[in-house]
């Protein structure tokens, strides 16, 4: 089946529509740019009411051929035009979409087939491309199960990572400690 008939897809904006509403900057605003480098966050300052990421939505990474599960956030998020939200339908599991899209071997040559059919050298997918891959939807509970077993392979991925930096912090902090004991 293909995912045009499953999942409604919602485009974001380009950044001069956006700063039509308002300015951008690294300031805390009334909404928060959707990006996958959380290191450097953007906000958007308007008063107008404008689409955000709702509870339950993807956001389909275009240029990143990636799904992403957003956390809530305040400020409420919003799309730029590398980024799509994704709003499935009660035929699919939200994070076996997720799991299939990025982990799949069916998705993976279908990505591929798409990169290679492209003249460019950096391949951005775009809504058509993606709308016309075929899926093949296991049952619901099947479905669910690996979306589970895919949210939990995040959530301890991201744990882990966040592990791993307190490690490295702490480590260099001993270091920098001794190293400027020995110095001094």
């Amino acid at each position: 089946m293909n995912l045009g008939r499953l999942v409604e897809f919602t485009s974001g904006e380009l950044i001069s529509r956006l700063q039509d509403h308002g300015n951008i900057d690294s300031e805390a605003g009334e909404y928060e740019l959707f990006s996958v480098d959380q290191t450097s966050r953007r906000f958007l300052h308007s008063r107008e009411r404008l689409e955000v990421i709702q509870s339950g939505q993807l956001i389909l990474g275009l240029a990143q051929q990636h799904i992403y599960v957003p956390q809530q956030s305040v400020p409420p998020l919003i799309l730029t035009a590398n980024f799509a939200a994704i709003t499935v339908s009660s035929k699919i599991n939200a994070m076996f979409l997720s799991w299939w899209f990025n982990e799949s071997s069916e998705a993976q040559r279908q990505k591929f087939q798409i990169a290679q059919s492209a003249s460019a050298v950096l391949t951005r997918l775009t809504l058509q491309d993606v709308k016309k891959m075929s899926i093949s939807l296991p049952t619901s509970i099947v479905q669910q199960r690996i979306g589970e077993i895919y949210a939990n392979r995040i959530r301890e991925m991201a744990l882990l990572a966040k592990k791993s930096k307190l490690v490295d912090q702490r480590a260099s902090a001993l270091i920098d400690q001794i190293w400027r004991r020995t110095n001094a």
